[in-house]
């Protein structure tokens, strides 16, 4: 097939090339593409490469919950103190107390309901955080007696805030639709997270600090990179706003809770293999798909073209990440 021949190729889709991809992938491992493409690119972005695709593939929200659990009222709060464990405050003055490993309900307790607070402490009890309803953020050292700065920025009221174990790092949710990611010390806006389309009522931060989950009014469950404020997946299980998020102390398990009056339990997933998250990324790039059909229908058995292949999307996604 010659490059003028390309035009007849455009009724394929991006399904089916991205299936032709994988099919040739079948029987290779990512560490020969790797080497291959550490020789054909610059040092600094084979690097690059490497720690974006590592990252990337790391965490995934299966799109199934494990359980979902029901309850007569609407969940206002979330805490998943250990990984089978789980309780759940309601609007009224109750609280659940769940067996996440079998899905049943253990007790309800009665739980004296509290209206939420505009004052955040960090986990530490040292840095004391009050929120206004134009959306600023003060932040407060407690044993200096002295104030950190103001963090600006939100156009509407926070929801929801969130303090690293180390004090790094504040995570606020609000109802412009926004998370923002902040350095406390040095009073600096790192990221905006953009992708909820509805208010932001709830986020958790795993605990090695990697990634944040949220939980919105357009009842989507949300997962982003802290390091790039990158959204990674969106999971769907509820038919109301969900209200709170909850993480198991090992990150594995992730809690929403929704004005439906469910909890849905998810669970934290990986791509195993990075050549699985590659063969997707075909799909997604448009600019590269006419080249690839071109390759794969030359060479449809072709280690070498294979590597090529993933050598060049490789550097084509480098160049191209937004």
């Amino acid at each position: 097939m010659h490059a003028n021949q390309l035009p007849t190729l455009t009724s394929l889709s991006a399904e089916v090339v991205a299936k032709s991809v994988q099919a040739q992938l079948n029987g290779h491992n990512w560490r020969p593409i790797q080497t291959q493409l550490k020789t054909l690119v610059p040092q600094e972005v084979y690097e690059s490469i490497i720690e974006k695709i590592n990252t990337r593939c790391r965490y995934i929200i299966k799109p199934v919950p494990l359980h979902k659990l029901s309850q007569s009222e609407g969940v206002s709060a979330l805490s998943m103190p250990v990984e089978s464990g789980l309780i759940a405050e309601s609007y009224s003055d109750t609280a659940h107390l769940w067996d996440i490993q079998h899905g049943r309900l253990l007790q309800i307790l009665d739980h004296p309901t509290t209206r939420r607070s505009s004052i955040y402490l960090s986990p530490d009890k040292k840095i004391v955080v009050f929120t206004r309803e134009q959306g600023d953020i003060f932040v407060s050292n407690l044993p200096n007696r002295r104030q950190m700065g103001v963090l600006s920025g939100h156009t509407e009221a926070i929801n929801t805030i969130v303090i690293s174990d180390d004090n790094k790092l504040l995570i606020s949710g609000s109802v412009d639709q926004t998370i923002r990611i902040w350095d406390i010390e040095h009073g600096i806006l790192l990221h905006i997270c953009q992708g909820h389309t509805g208010s932001v009522n709830s986020i958790a931060l795993s605990g090695n600090k990697e990634y944040i989950v949220s939980g919105s009014d357009d009842q989507t469950v949300k997962t982003w990179l802290v390091t790039t404020g990158e959204l990674i997946s969106t999971a769907k299980g509820h038919d109301n706003a969900v209200s709170s998020i909850a993480l198991s102390p090992q990150g594995h398990l992730i809690a929403s809770g929704s004005r439906d009056g469910t909890i849905c339990i998810w669970q934290i997933a990986t791509y195993q293999d990075p050549l699985e998250y590659i063969s997707r990324l075909v799909a997604s790039k448009k600019g590269f798909l006419e080249q690839l059909k071109f390759v794969i229908h030359k060479y449809p058995h072709s280690a070498l073209a294979t590597l090529g292949i993933i050598s060049s999307l490789l550097s084509y996604y480098i160049v191209t990440l937004r």
